[in-house]
């Protein structure tokens, strides 16, 4: 389904391998290992999308910035436009904003 403007999402800090299995809608996965943020798209098409937050290797393009993982209220920026539905947004203080 898909998410509504202001939607509230939550974070949950992981280590360790990604489980595709057990992430939920609405959830903003931040594995501090590989610094990088998982989620399901808020659109509801049901693809994953993984957001590059820290530089991993040599060539890494495309790197978001993440504020408030202390806080648990996460902002990403830039925006992000899932390629596969063309969803574009942004996440400030933990909810979604459509563009």
């Amino acid at each position: 389904m898909r998410a509504k403007n202001g939607q509230e999402f939550s974070m949950i800090i992981k280590a360790g391998e990604v489980n595709i299995d057990v992430m939920e809608e609405n959830v903003l996965y931040y594995y501090k290992d590989t610094g990088k943020v998982w989620m399901y798209c808020p659109c509801g098409c049901e693809t994953i999308i993984t957001i590059p937050t820290a530089h991993i290797g040599k060539y890494v393009h495309n790197i978001w910035e993440i504020l408030g993982v202390t806080t648990g209220k996460i902002s990403l920026s830039p925006s992000i436009i899932n390629q596969p539905c063309g969803a574009h947004f942004i996440i400030i203080d933990g909810k979604l904003r459509w563009h």
